[in-house]
């Protein structure tokens, strides 16, 4: 298929719907991970019923780091549109992880998921709140059918949700060093979704902030400055946090992340990140 199609703006978007809902037990629907391995896929949605141009997945966890990949096509066909979108959960029902991406789906495709879990094998639940496009496209505007994914690695067996980690400061308030979250981009960027998550021994609460940047290494351009989020004193990986904005990353740049911690303590100022981009 070809990787980008004509997009409608965001008014245009006529309905949403949610893919995948059990309404009987007011829950969604629920897929088996494996620990350390992908799990089968599972039909979502057997046939769109008109094109869709936004797509929210939302993954409601039960253990430990989890991965999930959206895919379109027939059974054992299956093309990844989306990659290993982390998440974290202690709890059952206690994380949504919700990111907002547009990407074209057309009328009539077969959707389906899978997941995989750092620890052990556990089920989750997933969900695709799908907005379908109107009638008035605009002319020109391309829009991919892919996301590409950075700074997550699925594979990895770092606690970190296999994202990249980055280390904060030992002194509260004070900006860390900067790490590689891609070396370089190989599509132009026009839209972000930031997953970041404190990736610390459960400890204080902390407020954490993150600044993304471009460029080469000694030559970091911030983009995104001072992104807040908490970290909490509860568990590992607290705090799930998502936001998904517009973003122009030409193709070709080098991505970096930096950040820092309202508390004085090494193991509790890092932050798990990865991006989304289309």
């Amino acid at each position: 298929m070809p990787d980008r199609e004509v997009f409608p703006p965001l008014s245009s978007v006529k309905r949403w719907e949610m893919l995948n809902p059990n309404t009987g037990s007011s829950l969604l629907g629920t897929l088996t991970a494996s620990a350390s391995s992908w799990g089968s896929w599972t039909q979502l949605e057997a046939s769109t019923s008109d094109d869709i141009y936004w797509l929210m997945p939302t993954l409601v966890g039960s253990g430990l780091p989890m991965y999930t990949q959206i895919a379109v096509g027939a059974a054992s066909s299956e093309e990844v549109i989306i990659d290993s979108i982390p998440g974290y959960s202690w709890y059952a029902n206690e994380e949504v992880n919700n990111p907002l991406l547009p990407i074209f789906i057309p009328k009539g495709s077969r959707i389906a998921a899978r997941t995989r879990m750092y620890y052990y094998t556990n089920t989750i639940q997933v969900g695709l709140l799908a907005g379908y496009g109107g009638d008035h496209p605009v002319q020109g505007v391309a829009f991919p059918r892919k996301v590409q994914t950075y700074g997550v690695d699925p594979t990895s067996t770092s606690a970190t949700f296999g994202a990249t980690q980055v280390q904060g400061s030992a002194s509260a308030n004070t900006k860390g060093s900067w790490y590689q979250i891609e070396g370089s981009t190989p599509v132009d960027t026009h839209w972000c979704s930031l997953f970041v998550a404190a990736a610390a021994q459960a400890g204080t609460d902390r407020g954490l902030m993150v600044d993304i940047a471009k460029g080469a290494a000694s030559s970091e351009e911030i983009i995104l400055p001072d992104h807040w989020f908490g970290g909490g004193s509860k568990v590992d990986f607290s705090h799930n946090n998502w936001q998904s904005f517009p973003l122009y990353i030409p193709a070709g740049t080098r991505l970096s992340a930096r950040c820092q911690s309202s508390v004085t303590s090494t193991n509790q100022n890092d932050v798990a990140i990865g991006m989304f981009c289309i």
